[in-house]
């Protein structure tokens, strides 16, 4: 029936339209007039007396059938009512597709307790964002919980392919902190390090050329002494100098003499070196 304002309702709980094989069956809302307050729109209403907290109150489904003649949701946009508690109400939006022979797998939703989520489920679901001429510009692989800006299969829990730069957000006042925590109480294990590596084309292969590392002295101290190791012809990482927690600086050896600086090797200099105190049993 169609009521005097236009409502038209109908007694059944389904409305189909059918078209021939050839046929694009299409439904249209269309207004002629010029009131911003008077677009056309599609309303799904559920006016139950009080709403549960997660009932949907409406969908829109794509479904086909498969090679079979199996019919499947292929995709779906599902509204909940999230919280119905008055003053507080929450909604929430689900957009599902098929994945790997599921129907109705969660991709995305917006809610309005938790904000926007891709992949609620923890599905193995990856998310892409494609720039104009990076197809990786940025990834979240869910299948090994990493994430990659600039590449697909980060190797690691944050890679980055290009520069990186950390930016102040003030012109004085301000200073940028980047900091590296480990989870280490053993002498002598490294608790931090920073790995310079390169990739030499004529291997190929990538490898790392120098470290810089901090390190406990003592088991159960909040200390931390700084090394400095290289890479001398692919023999692997040598540490070649070390400042300690109490403020030496070490060169060719890992233990301290008595004074501010313990070398190990030879000194080849065109200047002069004063104030040198040579000890009894001293070599050199």
């Amino acid at each position: 029936t169609i009521t005097s304002s236009g409502i038209l309702t109908l007694d059944s709980d389904d409305v189909k339209i059918t078209a021939s094989a050839n046929g694009k069956p299409t439904l249209t809302l269309e207004t002629t007039g010029s009131n911003l307050a008077n677009e056309p729109a599609i309303i799904f209403s559920r006016t139950a007396t009080a709403n549960a907290a997660g009932l949907d109150l409406g969908r829109i489904t794509f479904n086909g059938t498969d090679d079979g003649g199996n019919t499947h949701n292929y995709a779906q946009i599902v509204a909940d009512g999230e919280d119905e508690t008055g003053g507080t109400e929450d909604g929430l939006m689900l957009f599902q597709v098929a994945k790997g022979g599921s129907d109705e797998v969660e991709h995305f939703r917006i809610s309005g307790s938790f904000g926007n989520v891709f992949n609620s489920g923890q599905a193995d679901i990856d998310t892409r964002i494609k720039g104009d001429t990076d197809a990786a510009l940025f990834y979240a692989n869910a299948g090994t919980d990493r994430v990659g800006i600039g590449v697909d299969s980060p190797t690691t829990k944050l890679e980055v392919k290009g520069d990186t730069t950390i930016s102040r957000s003030a012109d004085s006042g301000q200073t940028r902190t980047l900091i590296v925590e480990g989870a280490r109480n053993a002498t002598g294990s490294n608790y931090a390090a920073i790995d310079l590596k390169n990739y030499d084309s004529h291997g190929p292969t990538s490898y790392v050329g120098a470290r810089i590392a901090a390190l406990n002295e003592a088991t159960g101290v909040n200390d931390g002494t700084l090394t400095f190791s290289t890479n001398n012809a692919n023999a692997g990482i040598t540490e070649a100098m070390r400042i300690t927690d109490d403020r030496k600086v070490l060169i060719g050896t890992t233990t301290a003499g008595d004074g501010i600086l313990t070398l190990n090797g030879a000194i080849n200099t065109k200047g002069k070196i004063q104030n040198v105190v040579h000890k009894t049993g001293d070599n050199g």
